[in-house]
Protein backbone atom coordinates (compact mmCIF):
# COMPACT_ATOMS: atom_id res chain seq x y z
CA UNK A 1 0.00 0.00 0.00
CA UNK A 2 0.81 3.43 -0.58
CA UNK A 3 0.90 5.16 2.83
CA UNK A 4 2.17 8.70 3.76
CA UNK A 5 2.39 9.62 7.56
CA UNK A 6 0.76 13.28 8.30
CA UNK A 7 3.51 13.85 10.78
CA UNK A 8 6.61 12.16 11.79
CA UNK A 9 9.07 12.96 14.74
CA UNK A 10 11.23 15.71 13.37
CA UNK A 11 14.27 15.21 15.43
CA UNK A 12 15.92 12.11 16.76
CA UNK A 13 15.32 12.61 20.58
CA UNK A 14 10.70 11.27 20.77
CA UNK A 15 9.22 10.48 23.16
CA UNK A 16 10.52 6.14 23.56
CA UNK A 17 10.84 3.99 26.29
CA UNK A 18 12.48 0.80 26.54
CA UNK A 19 9.93 -0.52 29.57
CA UNK A 20 10.87 -4.55 29.70
CA UNK A 21 13.34 -6.37 28.47
CA UNK A 22 12.75 -9.93 28.84
CA UNK A 23 14.06 -13.58 26.58
CA UNK A 24 10.41 -13.79 25.85
CA UNK A 25 9.09 -10.01 26.34
CA UNK A 26 10.06 -6.61 25.27
CA UNK A 27 7.78 -3.97 25.99
CA UNK A 28 8.42 -0.75 24.86
CA UNK A 29 6.07 2.89 25.35
CA UNK A 30 5.83 5.00 22.47
CA UNK A 31 3.44 8.17 21.87
CA UNK A 32 0.74 7.65 19.17
CA UNK A 33 1.67 5.40 16.19
CA UNK A 34 1.94 7.42 12.94
CA UNK A 35 4.62 9.67 14.17
CA UNK A 36 6.55 6.99 14.54
CA UNK A 37 6.29 5.62 11.14
CA UNK A 38 9.78 6.47 10.12
CA UNK A 39 11.71 3.79 12.69
CA UNK A 40 9.12 1.25 12.52
CA UNK A 41 8.94 0.67 8.55
CA UNK A 42 13.10 0.81 9.10
CA UNK A 43 13.39 -1.67 12.22
CA UNK A 44 10.20 -3.40 11.01
CA UNK A 45 11.97 -6.78 10.25
CA UNK A 46 13.64 -6.99 13.97
CA UNK A 47 10.37 -6.85 15.09
CA UNK A 48 8.31 -10.01 16.03
CA UNK A 49 5.84 -11.74 18.30
CA UNK A 50 7.74 -11.10 22.11
CA UNK A 51 7.69 -7.18 21.01
CA UNK A 52 5.10 -5.38 22.19
CA UNK A 53 4.57 -1.50 21.88
CA UNK A 54 2.21 0.42 24.67
CA UNK A 55 0.77 3.71 23.07
CA UNK A 56 0.06 6.62 24.87
CA UNK A 57 -2.11 9.26 22.85
CA UNK A 58 -0.80 12.17 23.40
CA UNK A 59 -3.44 14.19 21.23
CA UNK A 60 -6.99 13.20 20.52
CA UNK A 61 -7.44 11.08 18.00
CA UNK A 62 -10.33 10.79 16.11
CA UNK A 63 -11.75 7.91 13.37
CA UNK A 64 -9.46 9.51 10.73
CA UNK A 65 -6.18 9.18 13.45
CA UNK A 66 -7.44 5.35 14.20
CA UNK A 67 -7.39 4.65 10.80
CA UNK A 68 -4.21 6.32 10.17
CA UNK A 69 -2.40 4.59 12.85
CA UNK A 70 -3.44 1.09 11.60
CA UNK A 71 -2.95 2.12 7.91
CA UNK A 72 0.58 3.32 9.80
CA UNK A 73 1.47 -0.45 10.60
CA UNK A 74 -0.06 -2.41 7.74
CA UNK A 75 2.11 -0.52 6.06
CA UNK A 76 5.41 -1.57 8.19
CA UNK A 77 4.27 -5.39 8.11
CA UNK A 78 3.86 -5.53 11.89
CA UNK A 79 0.50 -7.50 13.30
CA UNK A 80 -1.70 -4.99 15.21
CA UNK A 81 -1.91 -7.10 18.15
CA UNK A 82 1.98 -6.02 19.01
CA UNK A 83 0.27 -2.63 19.81
CA UNK A 84 -1.68 -1.88 23.10
CA UNK A 85 -3.06 1.51 23.15
CA UNK A 86 -3.82 3.67 26.15
CA UNK A 87 -6.91 5.17 25.60
CA UNK A 88 -7.97 8.80 27.78
CA UNK A 89 -11.43 8.17 27.70
CA UNK A 90 -14.32 6.10 26.36
CA UNK A 91 -14.47 7.82 23.13
CA UNK A 92 -10.76 6.84 22.50
CA UNK A 93 -11.37 3.52 23.37
CA UNK A 94 -14.42 3.03 21.33
CA UNK A 95 -12.59 4.40 18.23
CA UNK A 96 -9.33 2.24 18.19
CA UNK A 97 -11.63 -1.04 19.71
CA UNK A 98 -13.49 -0.39 16.18
CA UNK A 99 -10.22 -0.57 13.65
CA UNK A 100 -9.03 -3.67 15.68
CA UNK A 101 -6.67 -2.42 18.10
CA UNK A 102 -6.09 -4.08 21.85
CA UNK A 103 -7.13 -0.73 24.27
CA UNK A 104 -6.83 0.36 27.83
CA UNK A 105 -8.36 3.09 29.58
CA UNK A 106 -5.45 4.56 30.82
CA UNK A 107 -5.66 8.23 30.81
CA UNK A 108 -2.17 9.62 30.08
CA UNK A 109 -2.22 11.97 32.89
CA UNK A 110 -2.30 9.25 35.79
CA UNK A 111 1.46 9.07 34.88
CA UNK A 112 2.10 12.36 36.04
CA UNK A 113 4.24 11.72 39.81
CA UNK A 114 1.82 13.40 42.26
CA UNK A 115 4.69 14.21 44.77
CA UNK A 116 5.68 16.65 42.12
CA UNK A 117 2.73 19.03 42.66
CA UNK A 118 1.32 20.20 45.82
CA UNK A 119 -0.88 22.61 48.04
CA UNK A 120 1.38 25.03 49.18
CA UNK A 121 -0.27 26.81 52.28
CA UNK A 122 2.00 29.39 52.63
CA UNK A 123 1.05 31.36 49.42
CA UNK A 124 -1.01 33.50 49.27
CA UNK A 125 -3.95 33.65 46.86
CA UNK A 126 -3.34 36.45 44.50
CA UNK A 127 -4.73 35.89 41.27
CA UNK A 128 -7.97 35.19 39.89
CA UNK A 129 -7.18 32.79 37.32
CA UNK A 130 -3.60 31.09 36.10
CA UNK A 131 -3.39 30.11 32.55
CA UNK A 132 -0.32 27.75 32.02
CA UNK A 133 -0.10 27.11 28.44
CA UNK A 134 2.34 28.26 25.23
CA UNK A 135 0.91 30.89 23.45
CA UNK A 136 -0.05 29.18 20.11
CA UNK A 137 -3.50 29.70 18.49
CA UNK A 138 -5.04 26.15 20.04
CA UNK A 139 -4.93 27.47 23.35
CA UNK A 140 -7.40 30.20 22.81
CA UNK A 141 -5.76 32.78 25.29
CA UNK A 142 -8.54 35.61 23.92
CA UNK A 143 -11.13 33.41 25.80
CA UNK A 144 -9.49 35.12 29.09
CA UNK A 145 -10.18 38.50 28.16
CA UNK A 146 -12.57 39.44 30.57
CA UNK A 147 -11.18 37.80 33.53
CA UNK A 148 -9.59 39.68 35.96
CA UNK A 149 -6.25 39.51 37.46
CA UNK A 150 -4.92 36.82 35.03
CA UNK A 151 -1.57 35.13 35.35
CA UNK A 152 -0.28 33.56 32.36
CA UNK A 153 2.94 31.06 32.45
CA UNK A 154 3.72 30.69 28.64
CA UNK A 155 6.25 27.80 28.15
CA UNK A 156 8.70 27.22 24.90
CA UNK A 157 6.34 27.14 21.32
CA UNK A 158 8.51 24.06 19.91
CA UNK A 159 7.92 25.40 16.49
CA UNK A 160 4.56 26.09 15.14
CA UNK A 161 2.42 29.61 15.05
CA UNK A 162 2.60 32.37 17.75
CA UNK A 163 -0.35 33.81 19.27
CA UNK A 164 -0.25 37.49 18.52
CA UNK A 165 -3.22 37.83 20.88
CA UNK A 166 -1.82 38.43 24.54
CA UNK A 167 -5.44 39.05 26.87
CA UNK A 168 -4.67 41.78 29.96
CA UNK A 169 -2.44 40.02 32.58
CA UNK A 170 -1.64 41.14 36.48
CA UNK A 171 1.27 38.84 35.71
CA UNK A 172 3.18 36.88 32.24
CA UNK A 173 6.86 35.47 32.84
CA UNK A 174 9.51 37.07 30.54
CA UNK A 175 12.30 34.01 31.39
CA UNK A 176 11.13 30.11 31.28
CA UNK A 177 10.16 29.12 34.93
CA UNK A 178 11.35 26.08 36.85
CA UNK A 179 8.57 23.19 37.85
CA UNK A 180 9.09 24.76 41.17
CA UNK A 181 8.51 28.42 39.69
CA UNK A 182 5.16 27.39 37.89
CA UNK A 183 3.61 25.05 40.47
CA UNK A 184 4.02 27.89 43.08
CA UNK A 185 2.26 30.54 40.58
CA UNK A 186 -0.12 27.87 40.25
CA UNK A 187 -1.02 28.15 44.25
CA UNK A 188 -1.02 31.43 44.26
CA UNK A 189 -4.40 31.41 41.60
CA UNK A 190 -8.17 30.28 42.88
CA UNK A 191 -8.70 29.32 39.50
CA UNK A 192 -6.54 27.02 36.87
CA UNK A 193 -7.78 27.69 33.05
CA UNK A 194 -7.54 25.41 30.04
CA UNK A 195 -9.49 26.73 27.18
CA UNK A 196 -8.43 24.76 23.89
CA UNK A 197 -11.25 23.01 22.47
CA UNK A 198 -8.94 20.14 20.97
CA UNK A 199 -5.41 18.38 22.22
CA UNK A 200 -4.40 15.62 24.82
CA UNK A 201 -5.36 14.99 28.13
CA UNK A 202 -3.41 17.99 29.29
CA UNK A 203 -1.20 17.75 32.21
CA UNK A 204 -1.41 21.21 33.16
CA UNK A 205 -5.14 20.58 34.11
CA UNK A 206 -3.90 17.94 36.12
CA UNK A 207 -0.97 19.68 37.53
CA UNK A 208 -3.90 22.31 38.93
CA UNK A 209 -5.86 19.76 40.49
CA UNK A 210 -2.94 18.63 42.00
CA UNK A 211 -1.82 21.46 43.50
CA UNK A 212 -6.06 22.01 44.81
CA UNK A 213 -6.45 24.42 42.26
CA UNK A 214 -10.25 23.87 40.60
CA UNK A 215 -10.60 24.30 36.59
CA UNK A 216 -12.41 26.02 34.53
CA UNK A 217 -12.34 24.49 31.30
CA UNK A 218 -14.46 24.91 28.00
CA UNK A 219 -16.16 22.01 26.38
CA UNK A 220 -13.54 19.58 24.76
CA UNK A 221 -11.99 16.43 22.83
CA UNK A 222 -8.97 14.86 23.95
CA UNK A 223 -9.40 12.95 27.58
CA UNK A 224 -8.65 16.18 30.13
CA UNK A 225 -12.44 16.43 31.26
CA UNK A 226 -12.04 12.18 32.68
CA UNK A 227 -11.04 14.60 35.43
CA UNK A 228 -12.96 16.71 35.95
CA UNK A 229 -16.50 16.90 37.95
CA UNK A 230 -18.95 19.17 39.41
CA UNK A 231 -16.85 19.76 42.82
CA UNK A 232 -13.62 20.79 41.18
CA UNK A 233 -14.28 22.11 37.91
CA UNK A 234 -16.76 24.36 35.74
CA UNK A 235 -16.97 23.21 32.02
CA UNK A 236 -18.41 26.40 30.28
CA UNK A 237 -19.09 27.40 26.90
CA UNK A 238 -16.39 29.10 24.64
CA UNK A 239 -16.75 32.62 25.34
CA UNK A 240 -14.74 35.40 27.18
CA UNK A 241 -18.07 36.39 28.88
CA UNK A 242 -18.54 33.01 30.32
CA UNK A 243 -15.00 32.01 31.07
CA UNK A 244 -15.37 34.90 33.68
CA UNK A 245 -18.34 34.52 34.86
CA UNK A 246 -17.27 30.66 35.69
CA UNK A 247 -14.03 32.13 37.54
CA UNK A 248 -16.16 34.59 39.54
CA UNK A 249 -18.30 31.69 40.61
CA UNK A 250 -15.41 29.76 41.62
CA UNK A 251 -13.56 32.11 43.54
CA UNK A 252 -16.56 33.40 45.25
CA UNK A 253 -17.50 29.68 46.76
CA UNK A 254 -13.69 28.07 46.51
CA UNK A 255 -13.80 24.41 47.19
CA UNK A 256 -11.74 22.26 49.66
CA UNK A 257 -7.86 21.80 48.01
CA UNK A 258 -6.88 18.73 49.58
CA UNK A 259 -10.60 17.35 48.29
CA UNK A 260 -9.60 18.52 44.89
CA UNK A 261 -6.15 16.86 45.26
CA UNK A 262 -7.54 13.86 46.48
CA UNK A 263 -10.29 13.39 44.11
CA UNK A 264 -7.67 13.44 41.28
CA UNK A 265 -5.10 11.08 43.12
CA UNK A 266 -8.19 8.60 43.79
CA UNK A 267 -8.70 8.29 40.12
CA UNK A 268 -5.07 8.06 39.06
CA UNK A 269 -5.00 5.28 40.97
CA UNK A 270 -7.73 3.72 39.50
CA UNK A 271 -5.95 4.12 35.92
CA UNK A 272 -2.83 2.85 37.08
CA UNK A 273 -4.67 -0.59 38.23
CA UNK A 274 -6.00 -0.16 34.83
CA UNK A 275 -2.12 -0.39 33.03
CA UNK A 276 -0.84 -2.88 36.06
CA UNK A 277 -3.84 -5.28 35.12
CA UNK A 278 -2.67 -4.54 31.01
CA UNK A 279 1.32 -5.48 32.15
CA UNK A 280 0.06 -8.91 34.23
CA UNK A 281 -1.87 -9.87 30.99
CA UNK A 282 0.77 -9.43 28.78
CA UNK A 283 3.24 -10.97 31.24
CA UNK A 284 1.18 -14.07 31.83
CA UNK A 285 0.61 -14.49 28.25
CA UNK A 286 4.69 -14.52 27.61
CA UNK A 287 6.01 -16.82 30.56
CA UNK A 288 7.15 -13.62 32.89
CA UNK A 289 6.63 -14.75 36.64
CA UNK A 290 7.22 -11.16 37.89
CA UNK A 291 4.35 -9.22 39.92
CA UNK A 292 3.55 -6.50 37.40
CA UNK A 293 2.10 -4.43 40.17
CA UNK A 294 6.04 -4.90 41.97
CA UNK A 295 7.40 -4.02 38.51
CA UNK A 296 5.24 -1.52 37.85
CA UNK A 297 5.88 0.49 41.22
CA UNK A 298 9.99 -0.15 40.58
CA UNK A 299 10.12 1.02 37.27
CA UNK A 300 7.71 4.45 37.57
CA UNK A 301 9.24 7.33 36.38
CA UNK A 302 7.12 10.84 35.81
CA UNK A 303 5.26 10.70 32.36
CA UNK A 304 6.41 7.03 32.20
CA UNK A 305 8.22 7.63 29.10
CA UNK A 306 11.55 9.32 27.69
CA UNK A 307 13.09 11.60 25.29
CA UNK A 308 15.71 9.71 24.16
CA UNK A 309 17.94 8.58 21.11
CA UNK A 310 17.65 4.66 21.53
CA UNK A 311 19.93 2.73 19.95
CA UNK A 312 17.47 0.69 17.42
CA UNK A 313 20.34 -1.30 15.66
CA UNK A 314 21.11 -3.06 19.32
CA UNK A 315 17.12 -3.19 20.20
CA UNK A 316 15.75 -4.57 16.78
CA UNK A 317 18.80 -6.47 14.71
CA UNK A 318 18.71 -10.03 16.32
Amino acid sequence: MDFTPCYTWPNKAFPFRNYYNGQGLRIFIIENIFHNHEWLKRYAKGIGDRDKFIVILGWHHGDWHAKHSKDCINDCGIDIDNFHILCNDIADFAIFSEHGFNCHLVNQNCFLDYNLFSINEGIQKIYDAIYVARLTPFKRHYLCDQVPNLALVCGDLHGGAQEQHVPPHAYINDVQLSPNEVQNKICQARTGLILSEIEGACFASSEYLLCGVPVVSTRSHGGRDAWYNDYNSIVCEPTPEDVAMAVRKIASNPPNPERVREQHIVLTNFFRANFVSMLQMLFDQNGVSESAHAYFKRNFIHKMRDSISPEFDSLFSW
